[in-house]
């Protein structure tokens, strides 16, 4: 082992914060590429200096629709179908995404509205049967 015990601990904790919720790059490009507020878009992409440095990850619309496009030519996808890409374009960065959804206590952002509908529906339903045994037993 390089450095002792204290290497080993430090890459520990360095995975389990990789492995968090605290890692703004994962969860920020997680939730700016899966839209899931919006039903019929599921995906976005964002076109910034992110593509650059991590190999156009942010085309990922485009990758979507064509898996089988290699990562070096998804630019020149969307500008070859400008107007079947460019709705898909998401505005914020992923460090701003991630404090939305951290201001938000960590609420969960893959759950689509029709799903949180039937999630309250269902809590609605649990609420009520425990207040009818709660009234049987009294």
């Amino acid at each position: 082992w390089l450095w002792g015990w204290r290497g080993m601990v430090c890459s520990l904790w360095s995975l389990a914060v990789k492995a968090s919720r605290f890692d703004v790059v994962a969860w920020g490009q997680d939730m700016a590429e899966h839209n899931s507020h919006d039903d019929t878009q599921p995906t976005n992409s964002t076109h910034t200096l992110w593509n650059w440095i991590f190999a156009n990850t942010g085309y990922h619309t485009e990758h979507h629709s064509f898996p089988q496009v290699p990562g070096c030519y998804l630019p020149r996808l969307a500008r070859l179908a400008p107007d079947e890409f460019d709705q898909c374009v998401g505005s914020a960065s992923w460090p701003a995404l991630w404090l939305q959804w951290a201001s938000s206590n960590f609420k969960s952002f893959r759950i689509t509205a029709h799903q949180t509908k039937i999630a309250e529906a269902g809590r609605c339903q649990r609420a009520a049967k425990r207040e009818r045994a709660n009234a049987k037993r009294d």
